[in-house]
Order: C-alpha cells, then sequence, then structure tokens
C-alpha cells in the first residue's frame, strides 16, 4: 500500500504592531501537510489516522484534530456546482483555522465575521475589506469603529437601535436588514434571538431613511444545520418584500444575503443539492437576473465547508470498571466484576466535544484498531477534566479498551476547536493537517522524502 507524504505550506498569518499596542508575533513557520494516497478501496480517513499517530508517537497525551484541506476544496467545487450564483462568505466562528480560511480565500471565497477579532483574521490572511459582511446585527460600538477603520462596510441589524448606533459611530456603512425565519427544525435556532418581523419590517426601513443611511439589502438565517429545505423558500418570499419597501423609500437594494444553515454532511433526511436546488428555483423565479441585474447573492456557510474536514483522534488516558456482580469467569482485568467500563479520555466537553452541547451533535467513537470480531460491552466516555458533568456519552456497547488505545471521531470539523477551553489545565487538541494526493493540486511543495508508513 502506497504511504503518506511530508508537505509544507507557510504559516498564513504574521500580527503587527498598531498604534503602540504590542501584538504577538508569529515567525512565519510552516506548516505540514501530510498527502494521503487516493485509492478506491481504502477508508481515507483511517489512512490518515494511522498516519497521523506513526507521526505524533504513542507518547502524546493530546488529542489530535485531523484537518483534510482536500476535502475543504473539494467541498467548494461542490458549492460552485450546485450554487454558482451565490458567492460563499465563510462563517468564521465555525473553525477559524487559518489554513482554511487561506484556502477558502485562493478559490474565491469571502468571509462572514462577526466579531472584529474575526475581521481582524480574515484581513490578515488576505481578503480584501469588500471580501467581508460583517453579520452580527447586535455589535459593541469598538467593533463598528473598527469595522470603519478597516474599510468593512457591509453589515447586519435587525433593530432601531442598532440603526441609531451604526448612525453615529459608521454612518457610510452599507446595511443589511436581517429579518426573522422559521427555524424550529433546525439544528441551531437563531430566530429567538436575531431578525426583525414582519410588522416591524416598514418602521426599520423608514427609520433607515430617515437617518440618512444606506440600506443596501437584506439577509437572514434560517437556523445552523438546517433540516427543511423549503424554509430558504419561505426566507427568500420575505427578502423579496423588503427589498420592495427598500426601493420605495428610494434605497438601491443590491445585496441578498441568504446565510447559512447548509449541512456538513449528507444525510436520508437532507442533502446539501436538495437545498440548494429550492434555492435555485427561488433566485430565478424572485430576483431573477433580468429583473435584478446588478444584484450580489451571498451566502455564510460554515459546517458546509468544514464539517467533514474534521477527525478527531483521542486517546485512553484512564479506565476503571462498574462494580456488578458476575458469574465465575468474568472479565480478568475486572475478575469478580461485570464488564461495564468507565473511559476517560484526554478531551472532552470542555474542550472538542463541546459540540455536544453547544451544536446539539452526535457523536460516534471507532476504535482505531480492528475491533469487527470483538465481543461489545456496556461503557460510558468521560472527558480528562475533574467535573463530573464532562460526558461525552452516558452508555455505549463497545469493544474493550485498555489505557492508551486510540478512538478515532469523524466530522468534527465544526464547532469544536473553535469553542475549546483550557479548563482544569487541560491542553486543546492540536492540529494535524492531510489531504488527498493530487487534490490540493500544488498548493503545498513537498519538503521530505521521508515517508510515513500507512
Amino acid at each position: 500500500m502506497p504511504s503518506p507524504v511530508v508537505a509544507t505550506t507557510p504559516d498564513l498569518i504574521a500580527d503587527k504592531k498598531r498604534k503602540g499596542t504590542r501584538m504577538r508575533t508569529r515567525s512565519s513557520r510552516a506548516a505540514d501537510v501530510t498527502f494521503v494516497p487516493k485509492t478506491v478501496s481504502d477508508d481515507v480517513v483511517r489512512l490518515a489516522a494511522t498516519a497521523a499517530l506513526a507521526q505524533l508517537g504513542d507518547d502524546i497525551d493530546e488529542s489530535a484534530l485531523m484537518l483534510d484541506l482536500g476535502q475543504v476544496t473539494k467541498k467548494y467545487e461542490e458549492w460552485t456546482t450546485h450554487l454558482s450564483r451565490v458567492r460563499p462568505h465563510y462563517a468564521v466562528k465555525c473553525n477559524p483555522d487559518k489554513n482554511i480560511l487561506k484556502l477558502l480565500r485562493e478559490q474565491g471565497a469571502g468571509f462572514d465575521c462577526a466579531t472584529m477579532n474575526e475581521i481582524h483574521l480574515a484581513l490578515s490572511i488576505g481578503a480584501a475589506p469588500s471580501d467581508i459582511v460583517f453579520s452580527h446585527p447586535c455589535k459593541p460600538r469598538s467593533h463598528i469603529r473598527y469595522a470603519k477603520e478597516k474599510g468593512v462596510r457591509l453589515m447586519s441589524f435587525d433593530n432601531a437601535v442598532e440603526l441609531r448606533k451604526v448612525a453615529i459611530e459608521f454612518k457610510e456603512a452599507r446595511l443589511l436588514l436581517r429579518l426573522v425565519c422559521e427555524d424550529a427544525h433546525a439544528q441551531c435556532p437563531m430566530s429567538m434571538k436575531f431578525g426583525a418581523a414582519r410588522d416591524e419590517w416598514p418602521a426599520l426601513v423608514g427609520l433607515a431613511a430617515e437617518l440618512g443611511l444606506q440600506l443596501s439589502g437584506v439577509s437572514f438565517h434560517v437556523g445552523s444545520g438546517c433540516k427543511e429545505p423549503g424554509a430558504f423558500e419561505r426566507a427568500l418570499s420575505d427578502a423579496r418584500e423588503v427589498f420592495a419597501l427598500g426601493a420605495e423609500k428610494g434605497f438601491y437594494m443590491e445585496v441578498l444575503d441568504i446565510g447559512g444553515g447548509f449541512p456538513g454532511v449528507d444525510t436520508d433526511e437532507v442533502s446539501f443539492g436538495s437545498i440548494a436546488k429550492v434555492i435555485d428555483v427561488q433566485l430565478d423565479e424572485l430576483f431573477s437576473k433580468s429583473a435584478f441585474p446588478g444584484l450580489r447573492v451571498i451566502a455564510e456557510p460554515g459546517r458546509f465547508f468544514v464539517c467533514a474536514a474534521g477527525a478527531l483522534l483521542t486517546k485512553v488516558i484512564a479506565k476503571a470498571c462498574v462494580s456488578a456482580p458476575v458469574a465465575e469467569g468474568g472479565n480478568t482485568e475486572c475478575s469478580a466484576l461485570a464488564t461495564t467500563f468507565r473511559y476517560y479520555l484526554n478531551d472532552g466537553l470542555y474542550g472538542s466535544f463541546n459540540c455536544v452541547l453547544y451544536d446539539h451533535a452526535e457523536v460516534v467513537p471507532e476504535t482505531c484498531k480492528d475491533s469487527a470480531d470483538l465481543e461489545l460491552h456496556k461503557c460510558c466516555i468521560f472527558g480528562p477534566t475533574c467535573d463530573g458533568f464532562d460526558m461525552i456519552i452516558k452508555e455505549i456497547n463497545f469493544p474493550e479498551l485498555q489505557e492508551g488505545d486510540w478512538l478515532l471521531w469523524r466530522d468534527m470539523g465544526a464547532y469544536t476547536s473553535a469553542a475549546g477551553s483550557r479548563f482544569n489545565g487541560f491542553p486543546l487538541a492540536r492540529t494535524w493537517y492531510y489531504a488527498e494526493e493530487g487534490v490540493l493540486k500544488g498548493r503545498f511543495r513537498s519538503r521530505t522524502s521521508e515517508r510515513v508508513c500507512a
């Protein structure tokens, strides 16, 4: 079997000193990328996991987030195939990895930023101010002033207080009225927090005119992880109404931001293709190119690009048995105890698995060794911290593990490392980059001929 080979690309960010404030500086260190052989029958993620563990060594006690940069490229190609009229603005909050941002920028993506720090990150990897939508509808004044300083004009609002704030801080901003959406079936609903309701639209459009602001269009968000394509259909219909309201007040409505909600992994319940088809049809019907020749249509996908690109490797750092009587001849390690186990990993709810809490994710472990013929036992899987709440899976039937074994968790690229903490002094997962051979098309140069056994 061919073996992965290591390659490298320059680091994507160098912080600077600004206005007497000392910023931390990183050297232009190289980021290693391992190229995994492209095969028909092999599981590329498991091949990558084998290569990662061989490179990192058995002694490390940190978890490792494997990021497939080639998968990010494939997802961009999938986007342009299905939604060629819509320019994606990657949601930086989903996974702010600089190499991901750099790849997406090179392919033509813009960026959805919610804070001044995310704006700084996008600008630092080469994005132009015009490539950024400041999507948070309720912003601190200092963040608005920072956007003004950097020339990031496109931003959202959904209330009168925000309009009056922008009128004082950044009157030249180009504003998008964010509409409330029906998102009850989304993985993470947002309508309870953001969005202007129908009866508020006329007053907000009128206030923008009264304050001498520039209303440039509409934005909406059907909820992160949308499971109902029809949600986009209703939201686009609402957006068309607000475009008419804006035109009546003399505004040039030129931007339509259809937000996020695109699935990271297709399921029987919903697929990106089914959602894209609904959007494409509705755009042609409600916002035809002939009726809106200068219209700029953008979106804010996050998990779509990175969910499947990430896989997490975790190590069993401790193991215990749950006491219960059992017939003679039970498990040798636990002798008179039932074969029910508690495993403690080097990552948990305070780290990468925060997605279980905040993103309602359902995570599934795989062993990194052949387990096809191994007996299954009831077990509970915990994170490493001292908090009893740090439980990843309450109950699962799984082959018996030993201290030092590794587990593989797929589809962990979105809303995982981005919200992780160092609670209790445990480190965040280290990042290990890889791609299938040939997918990145020369974006990375070979650094060494030393091959890693897979």
